[in-house]
C-alpha cells in the first residue's frame, strides 16, 4: 500500500488518471493502479491511498 499526497490532483474524478501519470513520471513507464481511495483534505490537497500499484512489463 502506498499513500501519496499531491497538491496537483485537482479532482477525485480524474485522480486515478492523474495518479497513474504521476507514478509513470516518477517511477517509470508501465505503472497502473487497480484501486485507490482518494480523499480531499482540509488543506485542499488530495491524498490517495493506493492498494496494489503494479508495474506492467513494457515492450
Amino acid at each position: 500500500m502506498m499513500e501519496i499526497r499531491l497538491p496537483e490532483i485537482q479532482s477525485g474524478t480524474h485522480a486515478i488518471v492523474e495518479l497513474q501519470q504521476w507514478l509513470q513520471r516518477n517511477y517509470g513507464p508501465g505503472w497502473t493502479i487497480k484501486e485507490a481511495d482518494v480523499n480531499k483534505q482540509a488543506d485542499g490537497t488530495w491524498v490517495a491511498t493506493i492498494s496494489d500499484p503494479i508495474q506492467e512489463p513494457t515492450p
